[in-house]
């Protein structure tokens, strides 16, 4: 049986963490956005750049570094 390291440990948690708060990019959320952008590049890409300023303001990068 292997072990992991603690380090291995909390690295897991963070990701169980992120992914109950939908802060993980799935492909059914890409396949979504899609969709509810018909499609759109331009929707899309506004959209996404929206998303990364909520959470840029928020201090989300901040804290994961």
């Amino acid at each position: 049986m292997h072990s992991i390291s603690n380090k291995q440990y909390e690295e897991y948690q963070q990701y169980l963490y992120d992914k109950d708060h939908s802060r993980i990019i799935t492909p059914d959320f890409i396949r979504f956005l899609c969709q509810a952008n018909n499609f759109d590049p331009e929707a899309i890409g506004k959209q996404i750049l929206e998303y990364y300023g909520k959470y840029r303001a928020e201090g989300y990068y901040d804290l994961r570094k």
